[in-house]
């Protein structure tokens, strides 16, 4: 917020120019995830004075951020047009950050919206672009988008593979913070391969690296994923049934500070199946009703 308001100061004082047309630009993307109708309200200011200077990138720039303001609005027309439309100024301008960046965000309309195909086609396209310039972050991104993608249609061979990619790409570069992502990742696919142990110790190594970086919402992952191998792969045995339940809390403790609700209703999830399977039925119908009404609160976010 603080960070907000210094914009905005900045803003109002500054004169028409291509400077105010970035600081608009930047203000439109911080207000992306909090308050996207406030985005786009800003990015339409960006758009407008842009173009009374006639400045392509500013322009560009602009129907990018208006595409993801309405992306975390789940109107995936408008985003899909605006998203468009930067990639063809990208496209006239040969900005192929830019271009990557755009085919990227393309391609995640498609997935959010099970066009898989379309997704992947998206996605190697930013994929191909990223490797020509040697933007070795951008490929990271795009390998992780079509790892999620085979994931998402449970062709978990080929999801490891990319997530692979993804991590040995991040490695070289020493990306702490994406390489431990990447193996959050990876953690997740190979429980779906029921690969528990293989699963624990790359959730081991990537737990360590989310509370260095004091990157809170990680650590809410790797608690709820932790918790979640304990669980599936308990079979009765009450030791780790105990342990699936202090990960889930941990989880769930760190979730509620953060507000990362995807995460916080997984963790309800198998908390509540745990509580279950030791017997605590008062505090698994309880934790239920959480998951429940925690489910019922994403998608209604989804859905706006």
């Amino acid at each position: 917020n603080r960070h907000i308001d210094s914009l905005i100061q900045v803003i109002d004082a500054h004169v028409n120019d291509t400077v105010k047309v970035n600081l608009l630009n930047q203000l439109s993307h911080e207000y992306n995830s909090s308050s996207p109708y406030e985005g786009i309200r800003y990015a339409i200011q960006a758009q407008m004075l842009a173009q009374q200077l006639n400045w392509k990138p500013g322009i560009a720039r602009s129907n990018s951020c208006l595409g993801g303001n309405y992306f975390i609005l789940a109107d995936y027309p408008n985003a899909y047009q605006y998203f468009t439309q930067a990639l063809k100024i990208n496209e006239g301008l040969n900005n192929k950050e830019g271009m990557a960046n755009n085919l990227h965000n393309i391609g995640l309309v498609f997935f959010s919206q099970k066009n898989y195909e379309k997704a992947l086609a998206y996605y190697n396209r930013a994929l191909r672009v990223s490797q020509e310039i040697g933007k070795t972050d951008f490929a990271s991104y795009s390998y992780t988008a079509i790892g999620k993608l085979f994931a998402d249609q449970k062709d978990l061979s080929h999801s490891l593979e990319y997530h692979y990619k993804a991590l040995a790409l991040d490695n070289q570069v020493h990306n702490k913070k994406r390489i431990a992502s990447d193996q959050l990742n990876i953690a997740s696919v190979y429980i779906d391969q029921a690969e528990y142990a293989k699963a624990l110790d790359i959730l081991f190594q990537a737990l360590p690296i989310k509370k260095e970086l004091h990157e809170l919402t990680g650590v809410c992952q790797a608690y709820q994923l932790i918790g979640k191998t304990y669980f599936t792969q308990s079979n009765g045995d009450k030791t780790l049934y105990l342990k699936a339940k202090a990960y889930l809390d941990s989880s769930i403790q760190i979730g509620k500070q953060t507000g990362s609700l995807d995460y916080l209703q997984h963790s309800y999830e198998y908390v509540a199946k745990t509580e279950e399977a030791l017997g605590t039925w008062q505090q698994a119908i309880s934790d239920y009703k959480e998951y429940a009404a925690i489910k019922d609160s994403v998608f209604s976010i989804s859905r706006q």
